[in-house]
Formats: structure tokens, sequence, C-alpha cells
């Protein structure tokens, strides 16, 4: 029925049009590609497609692939890292902080309040921001936890303890790796 030179050429469209195997390029941007398989030249196979990668992702390398995680600077609180260093809390009713991190692993944080009148009520609420889960409790003047932070919607935990005497207490974040968060604190009747 068909020529041999007819099986052929049709032999030769789909060879072509599959990307000929082995490590034969497979064309430009959005072109399908295989792990064995190589794009045009300044493309990249990701994801099973030829992409352009001008330069590395900040942080990243050649792959396409978005770099680890990167930890929020909050050196403007540090050293943070013990009851002893803690960062002293304005005295005000309600301060929120943006942009804080729990970084390099194991690395804790710590943050003094001191209450001025009896019977006030202390309230830390922490929002997730990237990385490591993290977790929060509120401590005495002898560093023992009063409180531990439960979750309190997604993304968010939230330690609360009323009727405080007045003295000195500390907000405590910790994760088992790194972890970035916003936190408010509030002191209350």
């Amino acid at each position: 029925m068909y020529s041999h030179a007819m099986r052929t050429l049709f032999l030769v469209l789909v060879v072509a049009a599959c990307g000929g195997g082995g490590q034969s390029p497979v064309g430009g941007v959005g072109g399908a590609c295989r792990p064995d398989q190589t794009c045009d030249p300044g493309l990249v196979c990701s994801e099973g497609f030829c992409v352009v990668l001008d330069a590395p992702i900040a942080g990243g390398d050649d792959s396409g692939k978005p770099p680890p995680f990167a930890c929020a600077d909050d050196g403007a609180l540090e050293p943070n890292n013990s009851i002893q260093t803690a960062f002293q809390v304005p005295s005000q009713a309600t301060i929120s902080f943006a942009a804080l991190s729990i970084c390099p692993d194991g690395d804790q944080d710590f943050y003094r309040v001191a209450i001025a009148a009896a019977n006030q009520t202390l309230d830390a609420m922490i929002t997730l921001d990237g990385g490591d889960p993290v977790a929060a409790a509120i401590l005495n003047a002898a560093a023992t936890p009063i409180a531990n932070a439960t979750t309190d919607g997604p993304g968010s935990l939230r330690a609360v303890v009323p009727n405080l005497p007045a003295g000195t207490y500390f907000v405590r974040i910790t994760s088992a790796g790194s972890g970035n968060y916003a936190m408010t604190l509030g002191v209350h009747p």
C-alpha cells in the first residue's frame, strides 16, 4: 500500500515531532522537554517545558527552583535569645512587631513585658509568615511557662493570661526549624 519512501518519510516526521529522543534539542520557549533532552541555548528544562533562565534565582541555583527559605532581618531586636537578653517591650497598651524570625534553626526569641498595675491581661498574638511553624509561650519572672499559645485561626497563634499581678513577664517564641512571624502584644485590664 505505502511505498518504502512514504514509510521512511512518515517515520522521520514522527521522530522529529517527538523530539528525536536522546540528547537532541527540543526547541524554544514553551517547548515540551524530558530530563534526557536539552532545550535551545539559554533555556533550561523545568517541569517538562523549556523556559528562559536569564540568571540564577537569588539564593537558588541554575535549576529554576525557588531559593531556600529566607529569614526576616530582625537584627534591631537582637540579641534576644535568652531571658537575660530579652528585648524590652515599650510600655504601651498594644504594640506590633513585623518581620521577626527564628533563625538559625534552634534560635529562640524572648520579649520582656513589664506590667505596672495589678489585674492586667497579657495577650500575645503571633502571625506565621513563612518557613517552619513557631510556638509561643508566656513566662513568669522565674521563666516558668504560665500559658502556651494555641491556634487562633489559619496561620496564627495566641496566648492570653488574665488577672496578672504587677511584675515582669516574658513572651518566648521557638521553632523546630527556622520561621518568620509577626507579633502583637497587648496589656489591658
